[in-house]
Formats: structure tokens, C-alpha cells, sequence
């Protein structure tokens, strides 16, 4: 049960899920800026490497099949590279009803909302108000609240002026509970996005570079070999 006598304790402003919230955005942030440095250099190499090339001869004497196969590979996988890149340079918004559906574990091994899900589940202590188990508890608890709110609100015009104290009082309750429960479900969408954001980041650096680089030596010897 909700103490209404809570109400009455100054909780500080500062919480533990605050300071882990500053600290992923802060780390999202450096995470693009590494993905548009990724893609500036990449475009600085290809333009060094298109202006220095000889295309204005290439109507004399036309590039061998083997140079034009080599350099459409090259282009396509320095399209993958821009492509994971871009991915993780766009913004995306992660839903609390995303990461509550993220599915099984089996289904969903390698998709980063459901390892937060999991985490979120298995530390609830930490991550969940008291009382809460799992996100589907948590939904369930907001709508409740809602609902108890909505037949408090009724039973204050029914009431007498003493037991209309009462029952303002116990609005306060349940209003403090409801907002901290929608807080807790603000802050696991937030980290949500945060984890979808490194997984993403994670490709674009172990599959992106090798793409790029093979890319662009692809590039490069279709150049030479034209």
C-alpha cells in the first residue's frame, strides 16, 4: 500500500536514475559525434580520391569489365558504411510500449530493447518503484491509479465537507504515486533509446570500418586497373 504519510518526506531531486540518465545522454551524444566524423572522413577520402583521378580520360579508353565490377562492389559497400552510419546519426525514439513487447529471449537475442528489458526485470529494485515487478505490473499499476483517481474525483462531490478532506488527501496519494510510476516508465523509454543507440553504434563501428575500408580499397584499384 501507498503511505500518504510519504508525501511528507523531502525526497531530493538528484536520484540515482537521474545521474545514470545524464550520464547515457551525455555518452549518446559522443557516440554520433564519432559517427559523423566517421562519415566526414569518408567523404574527405572519396573526394581526394575522385578529384585526383583521371576521369576526364576515361572516354578515351574505357575501363575494363573487371575494373567496373571492382568499383560498383566498392561503392556498394561504402554505401552499407554510410548507411550504418546514418543510422546511428538519426535520431529515433524508443517507446515504453516498445521495450514492454520486446518479445522472448529466444527471439530476441541479439535486439537491444530486450536485454534492457531483461535487465530492467531482473534488478527491479533498482529500476522499478516498490511494488512493481515487471513492466506489464507497471502498466497495470499506472491504470489503477488512473482509475482511482477518477472514482475519488466522484465520490469528492458526493461527499460530506469532512469526509471530502479525506478523500482530497488520499487524491494526493495516489497523484504522488501516479507521477512516480510514469517517471519510472519515462526513464526505462530513455534508456531504451540509449541501448537501441549503441547497438546501432556497435555495427557501424565493427561492420561499417571493414566495409568502408574494403570499400574504398575496391575504389581505389578499380582506378588502377581501369
Amino acid at each position: 500500500m501507498w503511505a500518504p504519510g510519504l508525501l511528507d518526506i523531502k525526497i531530493s531531486e538528484t536520484t540515482p536514475l537521474t545521474n545514470i540518465h545524464d550520464y547515457w545522454s551525455t555518452t549518446g551524444e559522443r557516440l554520433r559525434d564519432s559517427a559523423k566524423w566517421m562519415a566526414t572522413v569518408l567523404g574527405l577520402a572519396l573526394g581526394a580520391l575522385v578529384g585526383t583521378s583521371p576521369l576526364a580520360e576515361m572516354h578515351k579508353n574505357p575501363p575494363r569489365t573487371l575494373a567496373i565490377i571492382t568499383g560498383v562492389a566498392g561503392l556498394a559497400l561504402l554505401g552499407v558504411t554510410l548507411f550504418l552510419l546514418l543510422q546511428v546519426m538519426r535520431p529515433q525514439s524508443v517507446s515504453f510500449d516498445e521495450v514492454q513487447r520486446s518479445g522472448s529471449f529466444r527471439a530476441n537475442l541479439f535486439r537491444p530493447l530486450h536485454k534492457w528489458k531483461v535487465t530492467v526485470e531482473s534488478q527491479q529494485d533498482l529500476y522499478l518503484p516498490c511494488g512493481v515487478k515487471c513492466l506489464t505490473s507497471l502498466r497495470q499499476a499506472m491504470i489503477i491509479e488512473e482509475l482511482s483517481l477518477f472514482a475519488l474525483a466522484n465520490a469528492v462531490s458526493t461527499c460530506t465537507p469532512e469526509d471530502n478532506e479525506i478523500l482530497e488527501k488520499a487524491q494526493k496519494g495516489r497523484a504522488a504515486r501516479l507521477k512516480e510510476l510514469r517517471d519510472a516508465a519515462c526513464q526505462v523509454a530513455v534508456i531504451g533509446e540509449f541501448y537501441r543507440l549503441r547497438f546501432r553504434s556497435s555495427w557501424a563501428t565493427y561492420a561499417g570500418l571493414p566495409c568502408g575500408l574494403i570499400g574504398t580499397a575496391l575504389v581505389m584499384g578499380a582506378f588502377i586497373w581501369r
